[in-house]
C-alpha cells in the first residue's frame, strides 16, 4: 500500500493528511513541533511507494509557491527580472 502525506507548513502550526488508496485517513492541524515528533513516530522511514509533499513557502513574501494569482508556480516573479 502506498502513502501520500501532505504538509502544509505554517509559522507556529502546520497541517497534514495522510492519504492511502486515495482516501483521507488521518487529518490535523498541529503546532510544528507536534509535527516533527509525529513524522519521526509515524512516517518515517518512508516505504518504497510513499510520497511526502510540503507545500513550498516564498520567504519574501511569506505566501504559497503556485497558488494562482500569486506569481509562477516555479516560484519566479517575472516582475523580478525586469529591468
Amino acid at each position: 500500500m502506498s502513502r501520500i502525506i501532505g504538509i502544509d507548513p505554517g509559522n507556529s502550526q502546520s497541517a497534514w493528511c495522510v492519504i492511502e488508496n486515495g482516501q483521507p485517513l488521518q487529518f490535523a492541524k498541529e503546532s510544528n513541533s507536534e509535527v516533527l515528533i509525529r513524522a519521526r513516530r509515524e512516517w518515517s522511514p518512508l516505504e518504497g511507494h510513499d510520497l511526502l509533499a510540503i507545500e513550498m513557502i516564498d520567504a519574501h513574501r511569506s505566501a504559497a509557491v503556485g497558488r494562482h494569482g500569486e506569481g509562477r508556480a516555479d516560484g519566479v516573479d517575472p516582475a523580478a527580472r525586469a529591468g
